[in-house]
């Protein structure tokens, strides 16, 4: 149950060695996609980059595996969460596309 604001320990029933859970607040981060275009994300702290590339993909149809998700011109490591990223409330983070490598092969 939420913990009512303006009340203190004792008077919402808290005993000494009560367990506490903190859920973390979401955060918006903006993401600048390869064409300029800017999408605002709504992420927790233990979403991990695929996550979040995930989420750009629902919201542009641009593959996760194709993503190379950035934040100051620094590639964010995939696996790691938001919060051990360092990512917070209000990053601008970008995204741009994995080269292809493609060999052709001319007729003679």
């Amino acid at each position: 149950q939420e913990l009512p604001n303006g009340k203190t320990a004792i008077e919402i029933g808290l005993k000494h060695g009560d367990d506490l859970q903190v859920t973390p607040k979401n955060m918006r981060v903006n993401v600048t996609m390869p064409d300029g275009s800017k999408i605002p994300l709504d992420i927790t702290p233990q979403d991990t980059s695929m996550d979040i590339k995930k989420q750009i993909a629902n919201k542009t149809g641009m593959k996760p595996a194709i993503q190379i998700l950035k934040k100051d011109q620094q590639e964010l490591p995939n696996g790691k969460s938001a919060l051990d990223m360092g990512l917070q409330d209000g990053d601008e983070l970008e995204v741009e596309p994995k080269s292809l490598t493609v060999h052709v092969t001319m007729p003679d």
